[in-house]
């Protein structure tokens, strides 16, 4: 299939405990892989920035580092954040959590909001998020141990979900999506070397982050739940004719 081949959904190391891949590797993978780009959607929520940060004087740029360090190798890179809201992140202690996938949001109106955006409401996020152009994506919604963000608050939803290690119940998710009328998105989670798979095909390329959420508030895009099958198609196509 042709057109913007994009992972919507990546993790980086040193952003969190799961996250076990450097940017270099990530994005040696995702190009050999056949994507034109990714989201780098790292987690940030109270844990991340008072656990896993704790030692860190500068919290913000701590956070960023991982963004960064994606743009710097080269491949089409975008912001993106994984956000939990006050107490919704996921720990032992919380049985159950809900994040929500921030698009069309800058690396520059994070470095504004910083710890403000996970001590929000529902309700006040969606307003800056009205305010500021952005759209709100509820992750894995029917993962185990997953709670509903109220529909109300969000744009869309991630229906497809290619984490091999969790149980995601996508097509549950995708018969929401629609029963809500929520826009649907879909990415790897990758998490692991062996987790590239899913993504969204755009129609044209997306040079920043207000382009995306452009374009996923349009419809000119499809999405693939596997990029080896999505080659396969394409290379058929194009030896065919």
């Amino acid at each position: 299939m042709n057109g913007f081949k994009l992972e919507m959904h990546l993790h980086t190391l040193g952003n969190s405990r799961c996250a076990k891949v450097s940017a270099d590797r990530a994005a040696k993978i995702y190009a050999d892989a056949g994507y034109d780009g990714v989201v780098v959607t790292n987690h940030w929520n109270r844990n991340i920035a008072e656990n896993y940060f704790a030692d860190s004087s500068d919290k913000i740029n701590e956070y960023l580092k991982g963004y960064y360090a994606m743009k710097a190798t080269g491949i089409h890179t975008l912001f993106g954040v994984e956000l939990a809201l006050r107490e919704d992140f996921y720990s032992p202690l919380n049985r159950r959590g809900a994040e929500i996938l921030v698009y069309g949001i800058t690396a520059e109106e994070f470095r504004e909001y910083g710890e403000s955006l996970y001590r929000n409401s529902y309700d006040g996020l969606r307003r800056l998020a009205n305010d500021r152009g952005w759209l709100l994506y509820q992750a894995h919604p029917f993962r185990e141990r997953s709670k509903r963000v109220p529909p109300e608050f969000l744009d869309g939803v991630e229906v497809y979900n290619g984490n091999p290690r969790h149980i995601n119940a996508n097509a549950i998710a995708a018969i929401y999506a629609e029963k809500h009328r929520l826009k649907p998105s879909a990415g790897s989670d990758f998490h692991q070397a062996g987790d590239v798979k899913s993504g969204i095909c755009f129609r044209d390329k997306i040079t920043d982050e207000k382009a995306l959420a452009a374009a996923l508030s349009s419809d000119a895009f499809r999405i693939f739940k596997n990029i080896k099958k999505l080659k396969q198609v394409s290379e058929k196509a194009i030896s065919e004719t």
